[in-house]
């Protein structure tokens, strides 16, 4: 989990504000409070809600803040889908 959060707090979308590590309670918010969703590709395939920002990425766990209205849109609206994490 710690090497998760380390590569988060390099993303812009965590310099932005956009992510919050709670790191004693071990979860990840978005900037607003809410939990950030968290799906396996393969699932996110068959969801006819899924937005073609969500099934364009190449990671195979897919991360992606309810945005500003905390509704998951499932990435549409103003859902801020964060980027692919590699390992360095």
């Amino acid at each position: 989990m710690q090497e998760y959060f380390d590569r988060i707090q390099q993303t812009g979308a965590y310099k932005g504000g956009y992510i919050v590590l709670n790191q004693p309670a071990k979860t990840i918010l978005d900037g607003w409070g809410n939990p950030l969703n968290m799906v396996r590709k393969e699932i996110l395939t068959t969801n006819p809600l899924a937005n073609s920002k969500l099934l364009s990425k190449a990671n195979q766990i897919i991360v992606w803040s309810s945005g500003a209205n905390g509704k998951n849109e499932y990435g549409g609206g103003d859902d801020v889908v964060l980027p692919h994490l590699s390992k360095q």
